[in-house]
């Protein structure tokens, strides 16, 4: 009796221990892979931008020195950086030539951002 419940205990402890785990790549899989990038804006509309990108994470490598197209969400972050602090702006500060920082995730062949910082340094990967 007393084995059989030690090996219900365990079984119910590697249970609750692989449930959020399991979970966790439910998430990162609806997320998809994220990335960053840095480059310069060649066109906006409402719902995307389109950057010519110059340095990225591993994710964007294979992009640099083209275009990509980065949809928009009503969750994304525009900001502004000027010198000793970051400023919240919107869609309409940013203008096509401008360079950018973006961070975001790809998933289907779509790249989608979650933030977007203008006049940052282009940080190189």
């Amino acid at each position: 009796m007393r084995k059989l419940f030690c090996v219900l205990l365990l079984v119910v402890m590697l249970s609750v221990g692989a449930v959020p785990a399991l979970a966790a790549n439910v998430d990162s899989a609806k997320r998809g892979t994220l990335f960053n990038l840095s480059g310069e804006i060649t066109a906006i509309s409402d719902t995307s931008i389109s950057v010519k990108v110059m340095t990225g994470s591993a994710v964007v490598r294979s992009s640099l020195g083209k275009t990509l197209t980065i949809q928009l969400t009503g969750s994304t972050r525009f900001l502004r950086k000027i010198p000793g602090s970051t400023v919240t702006i919107t869609l309409d500060d940013l203008e096509v030539g401008e360079k950018v920082s973006m961070q975001g995730s790809v998933a289907s062949g779509v790249w989608t951002a979650t933030r977007i910082t203008a006049d940052a340094k282009l940080i190189h990967w």
